[in-house]
């Protein structure tokens, strides 16, 4: 008598086990190819990196030609002060092409050197602070996900705010076997903040949002770590701490 239903609930735990896995494989499927993505990213953020590194240095030579024939000529009539001025103008634009947020390691500066030009064309502000070694531990792509998620997100929140007020704050801390990054930056609106202290997008296409944020939160249980976000004010800070030894 009882066997058709013992047969029923056998065949819903097996659709359920099914359908359970079928999420698993998918959601695994969707973070491979973020992750595959934010490495073509760090590739060709390398390759223009060298090309424009290229490009300017060919522009310099030109330059400083034409420099050098000026001052040649400002040397032979000792115009001090024209050769003054040109070293002043020479001086301005070595320093203007200068990247001055340099931590040492190479992935780091690459991503950041990245972002920092697209902050320079929208007038934001970025300000850093790095202590780590020229070498970490942790997966290249990780770091690349990480920092390329969470200065995107500030990119974005600096954006929708006065000129005068976009600046995003980006600091890395290497402890003892750990790896410690804060960003802050300005925002303007709400933050819809769940039961259990989750930020919630605002963004109208809510299951193509929200990813960065998961997957540095992914990334941080990779390496038994935590993400902490603390909006307060007008003002957004996310902390995230990486252990070594942990992947």
């Amino acid at each position: 008598m009882l066997m058709p239903e013992i047969i029923l609930i056998i065949l819903l735990l097996c659709l359920s086990y099914i359908c359970f896995r079928l999420y698993q494989v998918n959601k695994e499927a969707k973070w491979q190819k973020l992750k595959y993505e934010k490495q073509l990213e760090f590739f060709h953020m390398q390759a223009r990196e060298r090309d424009e590194a290229f490009k300017e240095m060919q522009q310099f030579r030109h330059d400083f030609k034409n420099h050098l024939i000026g001052l040649s000529e400002y040397v032979e009539q000792d115009n001090k002060e024209k050769i003054r001025e040109h070293m002043d103008i020479l001086l301005h634009e070595l320093k203007g092409g200068y990247y001055e947020h340099k931590s040492g390691n190479l992935v780091v500066d690459a991503v950041t050197g990245y972002k920092f030009k697209i902050m320079k064309k929208k007038d934001i502000v970025f300000v850093t602070q790095f202590s780590i070694p020229e070498v970490l531990s942790f997966e290249e792509t990780d770091l690349c996900v990480i920092l390329g998620n969470i200065l995107d997100n500030a990119i974005e929140a600096s954006e929708k705010i006065t000129k005068s007020c976009r600046r995003i704050e980006l600091k890395m801390e290497y402890r003892p076997n750990s790896l410690f990054i804060v960003v802050k930056n300005k925002y303007a609106g709400r933050l819809s903040i769940d039961q259990r202290g989750k930020l919630l997008t605002t963004k109208e296409e809510k299951s193509s949002h929200g990813i960065g944020i998961r997957s540095t939160e992914r990334i941080a249980r990779k390496y038994q770590g935590i993400v902490t976000i603390e909006p307060e004010n007008d003002e957004f800070e996310i902390r995230i701490l990486l252990y070594e030894g942990h992947n």
